[in-house]
């Protein structure tokens, strides 16, 4: 799960580092470029919460060896809810 988590952090640190670039290399205009940025901090802000989902929610049919411990999930869960934040603000910014 370590794996994962690390993952979790690699995707949306390319993930942010996308959005930056592609702002600075925009051919479009602001208002569409933040429309479209704010359709896809939506979008990952959905599957971040999918994935939370599934982490704190496992399907009891995979439930090999207990993989998913409380002490995992509790750290994934404040990961996941940092990450929320982050996108929420961002967010926030780019609808100012």
């Amino acid at each position: 799960m370590r794996k994962f988590t690390g993952f979790l952090f690699s995707l949306s640190l390319g993930f942010l580092f996308g959005t930056l670039t592609g702002l600075l290399a925009a051919p479009e205009g602001g208002q569409q470029t933040r429309g479209r940025i704010s359709f896809q901090f939506s979008r990952y802000k959905r599957l971040i919460k999918d994935i939370v989902s599934e982490l704190l929610n496992p399907d009891p049919s995979t439930n090999t060896a207990q993989v998913n411990s409380q002490v995992l999930v509790n750290k994934t869960r404040e990961k996941a809810k940092k990450l929320l934040e982050d996108v929420d603000g961002f967010i926030r910014d780019i609808k100012k």
